[in-house]
Formats: C-alpha cells, structure tokens, sequence
C-alpha cells in the first residue's frame, strides 16, 4: 500500500491544489506532500467541564514533533446525510404505524431543510475537524508511517477518555468532507450519494472536485 501512496506522492494529478495524496488503510495515515498526517471528525461539546478540560491537555502535550502543524476547524456542514441515516437506523425496527409515519414525515423535513429555498436558514450539522500534520525527515517511510501511527492511536484514546465522541479520519471520509467544503452546486455528487466514497486506486486529490467545480487559483 505504501509503496503505491509514494507513487501518487510523485505524480502530476488534476488536484495539485490539495496537498493530500494517498491513504495508509491499515496505519490510518495520510501520505502528504512532504508530511504524513492523521486526523479525527468530532461533535462541538455543549459543555465542559474539568474532566474534560484534563484529558484534552494530555491529548495536546503527547509528544507532538518539532515542526508538526496541529488545527483545528468547526464546520457546520449541509450535509445531514450522515444524521438522516443514523436516525433511521435508530428507528428501523419501528413496527407502530403512527410513529413510522412521524418518522418519514421528520425525514422528509429535515431533506426539505438541506435544499432551502432561500425563506427559511438551511439545515446544517456542526463538526470539527482535528488534523495533525508532522514534516518527513530522514527515518524510513516505514518508521515514519508508524510513528504517526502510535500518536495518533495515543491522541484518540486521550480524546475519547473524555467521552468525548471521536471518530478517526480515513480517505472516505476526508474526501466526504473537501467534497461537501467546495461543491457548492445542486446537483453536486455528494448532495447524492448515501455514503462517503473512495477508490483506493485513484489518487485522493482527484476525487475531491466535480467535474464542473473549477477553482481559480490565478489570483
């Protein structure tokens, strides 16, 4: 797998723009232009307390390498897909007629909330984004994939110990998130698709933009 992401690293790709290439499915890393990378997808917290506070300092002073670029990024996203489908889950095994037919009536509401016709504000739901980016140096590839590895096994274990929910960030889901953040059309490819995609065999910076999203970046 990681000798194929290093291929990609070295080709020229419709998304030059972006700088991640190529995901590690079984470390959970990111091959980035000169860097490697892992990320995590988390609900905002209506409210902290200590607890919290605590155990998100021993995520952030986990021994982070010099030069590393940690962010930070709060979206509130029109994708509801994701909630639209965990709440039918939820209610799939429903047998009361009134209370399915309440459900498709929500649904249905909540869909009509994602494509607003400009009276009332579009329905979103709030993420943020936690990405952790650490320049190569002259370790192996290897060595350093699995570095990354281990502190991004360490960082998410520390944020989930303070029940917070955490959600590590793979190639499906980050292409879901860049698709969602610049494909502002109606009739853009993720306002259609269930579930996030992703083909392993294609570089990650050329599955972000539809084929009628142009970026000038000339200015």
């Amino acid at each position: 797998m990681f000798s194929s992401a290093k291929r990609v690293a070295d080709t020229q790709v419709r998304g030059d723009f972006f700088a991640v290439k190529a995901f590690d499915p079984d470390r959970k890393v990111f091959l980035i232009d000169g860097a490697v990378g892992f990320g995590f997808l988390m609900p905002p917290v209506p409210g902290a307390g200590e607890m919290l506070r605590e155990k998100l300092l021993v995520a952030l002073n986990l021994p982070i390498p010099a030069g590393a670029l940690l962010s930070f990024a709060r979206y509130a996203s029109p994708d509801i897909q994701p909630y639209i489908l965990g709440y039918q889950d939820r209610r799939r095994a429903q047998r009361d007629p009134e209370l399915q037919h309440c459900a498709r009536r929500r649904v249905a509401f909540l869909k009509s909330g994602a494509n607003p016709s400009g009276k009332t504000p579009p329905a979103r739901t709030s993420q943020i984004l936690l990405t952790v980016s650490i320049p190569l140096d002259s370790r192996s590839m290897d060595q350093q994939f699995d570095a990354a590895a281990e502190l991004a096994l360490a960082m998410e274990q520390a944020l989930a110990s303070s029940q917070v929910h955490v959600r590590r960030l793979d190639a499906r889901h980050y292409i879901r998130f860049m698709s969602v953040l610049l494909n502002h059309g109606e009739n853009a490819v993720w306002r259609g698709d269930l579930e996030p995609g992703y083909d392993d065999e294609l570089p990650i910076a050329d599955q972000i933009l539809d084929a009628n999203t142009h970026i000038d970046l000339s200015s």
